[in-house]
């Protein structure tokens, strides 16, 4: 049937939001920053190979379903995947949220993928340091460990006084 389908029928549904009830952009701003539902938006979404195994270590199953990953507000919209990772399928996608009466889920029946990385592209994921990776999977966030989100997680852990963990990372990423 082939990605897009995929995608559309793995997430369709999907609740999202905060218990607010608000649509909070998952890209760092001053503050939470709202994501206006009533146009479409934008999702990176993701699909886990076998071959990243740091999952098993937690006894988390999320291999081979789509997953959203990272909600974009539209000041942080983009037209393309910016740097791909090994082991990932990413897509890029655009699709509706709609209110179902008690909360915001995912509505893929116009689903479009704006732009695709299969698994076998990209660099190799970083190695992520433990005290990174076990609170990114606690909170549900395996996509944490992809090479985007490393990139965007160093200069704000250089901001925050982690000036030796954002070297690591950045290390990591220059390999």
């Amino acid at each position: 049937m082939g990605v897009e389908y995929d995608i559309a029928t793995a997430l369709d549904g999907l609740e999202i939001g905060c218990e607010s009830g608000e649509v909070i952009c998952d890209h760092p701003h001053e503050g939470p920053q709202s994501v206006d539902v009533e146009r479409r938006v934008q999702y990176e979404c993701i699909r886990i190979d076998e071959s990243i195994s740091v999952f098993e270590t937690f006894g988390v199953d999320c291999y081979d379903v789509w997953l959203p990953d990272l909600l974009r507000c539209s000041d942080c919209e983009i037209e393309t995947l910016s740097t791909p990772t090994a082991g990932f399928d990413e897509a890029l996608v655009d699709l509706d949220v709609t209110w179902n009466g008690t909360e915001y889920v995912l509505d893929t029946k116009e689903l479009t993928v704006i732009a695709y990385s299969p698994r076998d592209e990209g660099e190799a994921p970083p190695s992520v340091p433990a005290p990174l990776v076990t609170p990114m999977i606690e909170r549900g966030d395996p996509g944490g460990i992809r090479r985007s989100r490393i990139e965007r997680m160093v200069p704000e852990l250089r901001a925050e006084g982690a000036v030796e963990l954002a070297d690591v990372l950045d290390a990591e990423l220059n390999r």
